[in-house]
């Protein structure tokens, strides 16, 4: 007699992953671009102030008008480093419409988050925050659409002024 193994599945699954575009293809702008360092799925990234077509994660105090969007999963990424996209890499970086990060703190819908530029705590830069965590994070247009606890992949929408 033949025995098939069994899967034992969580009882609860994940609701999303850092970069995961939610399907709403119609309310989405994308944009395929350039990275200058290594970037990691679902990260908030800045436009290059030389180059409006290369992002880089923040490395200090930015004006929110450099804000470019959020890395998007892609599984044609097979990144040779620690981080998801590999740096001088193409990929696709969420403008407008909603996908899921994960947040350092707590947070509430309808908060506007902040994107860290300066690391703090196991915190690095291009990570999404409820607050300035002391002047480490800059506000932008990115709200949350559901309630998500630190740690844990949140529901938010990119809104271009």
């Amino acid at each position: 007699m033949v025995q098939i193994p069994q899967t034992d599945y969580a009882g609860a699954q994940k609701v999303g992953f850092a970069g995961q575009l939610v399907s709403r293809p119609e309310h989405s702008v994308i944009a395929s671009r350039y990275c200058a360092t290594e970037l990691g799925f679902g990260e908030g990234v800045l436009r290059e102030a030389t180059d409006a077509q290369t992002v880089e994660l923040p490395s200090g105090t930015f004006a929110a008008g450099l804000f470019e969007g959020v890395v998007l999963k892609h599984a044609q990424h097979n990144s040779a480093t620690t981080k998801d996209v590999d740096e001088d890499e193409f990929f696709s970086c969420l403008r407008e419409g909603q996908c899921w990060v994960i947040v350092e703190d707590a947070v509430s819908r309808g908060d506007q988050l902040f994107l860290r530029h300066t690391a703090n705590g196991g915190n690095d830069p291009g990570g999404f925050r409820s607050d300035a965590d002391t002047n480490r994070a800059v506000q932008v247009p990115v709200h949350v659409m559901q309630d998500a606890a630190a740690g844990a992949p949140c529901l938010v929408e990119v809104r271009r002024a």
